[in-house]
């Protein structure tokens, strides 16, 4: 059976979300259950593979259990969604959200985008690239995505340098 295709006018309407979308709050924290949906619906629009969301966050958290600093992994936790309602159930399908810092998100991200491509998505890497080598070019909606993202996690952990501890909790 074909898997659905995404319709110009979803696509058009995720583009215009990735234009305008912030991935971090103001304490510094990312959706991390938002954050991998929204990758998945980025590779759905460009019409190629596409790991489950679930899939995504497993690996996720797989990386974020690679540290060993205590006082690092206190910068994940999940709590219940308040007015969680059935149309979030693509978010938040056991109606709590994930909760990751971006000092330790920067800590596993590349690791993790790494290994989507070649775990995920069985993509090859004959030349031992870092990071997303395996995201082309021309899936537009893709590359805008994850470009914002990085963007945004560099501008975080290097605004951080300079505030120290006080500017993000």
């Amino acid at each position: 059976m074909p898997s659905p295709q995404p319709s110009s006018s979803q696509q058009q309407a995720f583009a215009a979300y990735v234009a305008r979308c912030q991935f971090f709050d103001e304490r510094g924290y990312l959706d991390l259950e938002k954050f991998c949906l929204h990758l998945y619906l980025s590779l759905f629009c460009d019409k190629v593979p596409t790991p489950e969301p679930i899939a995504l966050y497993e690996l996720m958290l797989k990386q974020v259990g690679t540290i060993k600093d205590r006082k690092k992994l206190q910068k994940i936790y999940k709590q219940y969604v308040p007015d969680w309602q059935e149309n979030l159930r693509s978010y938040y399908p056991d109606q709590q959200r994930t909760s990751i810092h971006f000092e330790l998100l920067a800590e596993v991200y590349s690791a993790w985008i790494l290994q989507v491509g070649t775990r995920l998505l069985n993509y090859p890497n004959p030349f031992k690239e870092k990071g997303r080598f395996w995201i082309k070019a021309d899936w537009p909606l893709t590359t805008q995505y994850i470009s914002r993202f990085e963007v945004e996690l560099v501008r975080l952990a290097g605004l951080s340098r300079f505030l120290g501890d006080s500017g993000f909790h």
